[in-house]
């Protein structure tokens, strides 16, 4: 089938007959028609819910009204809810009719309307009648023939098998992403296929070790373990284990070795290897991207020669009496606002949650960051409990006993109360440091760039310390290593957002603007919380926060003590004699100095 467009051309005094209006018709029609089905794909765009209707027999459906957007592309209107009798309806092909499992369809069908009588040539002596509209309708069928398994954009090749074991009586592969996102979770499949018929009186036993690079992390693995009897051949089986991708772009290579026992002897072999690209964030949509156009078919664009839309499932008894509906087969097409909402919420959310069984299978643990994702998770997760002493124990809640312990809800936190332990909004034990990195790719000479935000560990303004851990042109060797600080001159600050309890990390570019050449960098930092420090609680103010003004110190190269009493957290908390004892005191110890008039600067 080809699909050429002509449209008509208007000239005064020319002569137009039935043909050309229907070609105009035809025209629009069809150009719709191709947009439709090239960018917005076919399935329901609204409603069309499937339920047993209620009080009629249980021979009876009932359709909402809604709209949806064939293969063709051709708009499929269903203008008001409908009741559907399973038993007048037809089914195809005709084998169908007596089938339990059926699929209810949506066909678009269009209804001639008001005829009228055709102006003919005389000598016919024929009279004739021709409809005057032509309504653009529907219908419902039934078929036995499953819907297409759908395949998202760029998803058509974007898994890749290995094959480790080939007999005769077994066939056995590895099935890998061919990419994933750096720090991402994917799941590497081993499927066994029984080729030939495996006797009752027969055992193979299959077992397999997989070797990760040691830049991926496992994070869950069922038993790498076939046991097989009494196996029929054409029969499947799948195991899995979930991995966690190293944090830099690169190749992660799988290897490892299969093991066979079988009443014919035994082997073992080392495996095929396989590889998973490991891409940059940045990256994904343009794989997407480029993977789709690949996918694509000679021809695909054309419209198919008949189309229908699926809306359920059905699984009948007699007389085709309903036992279940199942709308697992519907197919949808997104508006605009739907893939907004959804786009927003995967850049909020990406990378923090782990699909459930991918964390929780075989009673394993992993590390989620929930924050500002919505919502609740659905099962309680696992955290890790570490005591003074460093012992671990994993648990699914927290439970403080004891006198003087009262909880209390505060939104959606639990706020612990032990009574004569510490005070304050920060405990009297040093909060710990913590610390974490972001990456700045592509950065163009002279460039300015900002971080995300990067929400504080306490409700309380802390000290920032940043470092460049290393920095790479695109084109060439990286400089530094992960824990090596490189010695690099760019410019790095961090901007505090204390309404919001969050910073964000500045950088620019040192290089000359002059330079072509695109840089990566990798910038380290430490947020250390302030601790209040009371070396005497009977003088109340003196010499507290001592850790806190250490890092206003450090922060911004050296404050005054007037800077240093205006400060949100201090000005409320300590008074200024009480800071120039502090700072004196200090200076004592030679761990500041005091420069440039009533300047002190930490040493």
């Amino acid at each position: 089938m080809s699909l050429v467009f002509e449209r008509n051309h208007y000239f005064y005094g020319k002569l137009l007959t039935s043909r050309d209006f229907k070609e105009e018709q035809t025209y629009f029609n069809q150009k719709r028609y191709l947009l439709n089905r090239l960018i917005h794909g076919h399935g329901i765009v609204w409603g069309l819910n499937v339920q047993e209707a209620q009080d009629v027999g249980n021979h009876v459906l009932e359709v909402g009204s809604g709209v949806a957007l064939d293969e063709i592309g051709r708009e499929i209107v269903v203008d008001d809810a409908e009741r559907v009798d399973l038993r007048r309806l037809h089914a195809y092909p005709s084998e169908a009719e007596e089938s339990k499992l059926l699929y209810l369809v949506l066909q678009y069908e269009e209804c001639p309307r008001e005829p009228m009588p055709v102006l003919v040539n005389a000598p016919s002596c024929k009279e004739d009648c021709e409809p005057n509209r032509i309504r653009e309708g529907y219908k419902f069928a039934l078929t036995d023939i499953a819907p297409k398994a759908p395949v998202g954009i760029g998803r058509g090749h974007r898994h890749e098998a290995t094959t480790l074991l080939h007999t005769d009586q077994l066939d056995l592969a590895r099935i890998v992403p061919k990419w994933v996102q750096a720090d991402d979770v994917f799941e590497v499949v081993l499927r066994l296929t029984v080729n030939e018929t495996i006797a009752a009186a027969e055992s193979v036993h299959v077992e397999v070790t997989e070797i990760l690079p040691d830049a991926c992390t496992m994070l869950f693995q069922d038993a790498l373990v076939f046991t097989l009897t009494d196996v029929p051949a054409g029969t499947a089986f799948e195991q899995s284990y979930v991995v966690r991708a190293g944090n830099e772009p690169g190749v992660a290579t799988i290897e490892g070795q299969t093991a066979v026992q079988a009443a014919a002897g035994n082997a073992a072999a080392a495996s095929p290897a396989s590889s998973v690209t490991v891409i940059a964030e940045e990256a994904v949509y343009e794989h997407i991207a480029e993977q789709h156009f690949a996918d694509q078919s000679e021809g695909g664009w054309l419209a198919p020669e008949r189309s229908v839309v699926y809306l359920a499932e059905l699984k009948l008894g007699d007389n085709r009496s309903i036992t279940e509906i199942s709308p697992h087969v519907r197919e949808y097409v997104y508006s605009n606002p739907l893939l907004a909402e959804l786009i927003g919420s995967g850049d909020d959310a990406g990378g923090k949650l782990l699909r459930h069984r991918l964390s929780h299978m075989a009673g394993g643990s992993d590390q989620l960051d929930v924050s500002d994702l919505p919502g609740v998770l659905a099962q309680p997760q696992k955290v890790t409990v570490l005591d003074g002493g460093g012992a671990a124990i994993e648990a699914t809640a927290i439970r403080f006993v004891g006198d003087g312990v009262a909880v209390a809800h505060d939104g959606q936190a639990a706020v612990v109360t032990i009574t004569g332990v510490g005070g304050g909004l920060i405990p009297d034990e040093r909060p710990p440091v913590v610390t974490g990195f972001v990456n700045f790719k592509d950065v163009k000479p002279a460039e300015f760039r900002s971080s995300k935000e990067i929400a504080l560990p306490i409700k309380q303004p802390c000290a920032i310390q940043l470092a460049i851990e290393y920095a790479s042109p695109t084109s060439e060797t990286l400089i530094g290593f992960i824990g090596d600080l490189a010695d690099r001159d760019a410019r790095l600050s961090a901007v505090y957002d204390l309404n919001r309890y969050s910073f964000q990390i500045l950088l620019q570019d040192p290089r000359p603007k002059e330079g072509d050449v695109k840089c990566s960098y990798r910038v380290r930092y430490w947020i250390i919380p302030p601790t209040e420090i009371k070396q005497n609680a009977d003088k109340e103010g003196e010499l507290s926060f001592q850790d806190y003004v250490l890092s206003r110190l450090i922060l911004f190269g050296g404050l005054t003590i007037e800077q240093l009493s205006i400060d949100p957290l201090l000005r409320d908390k300590v008074k200024v004699d009480d800071l120039k004892v502090l700072m004196e005191k200090l200076s004592n110890d030679n761990v500041v100095k005091h420069v440039d008039g009533d300047m002190y600067v930490a040493v």
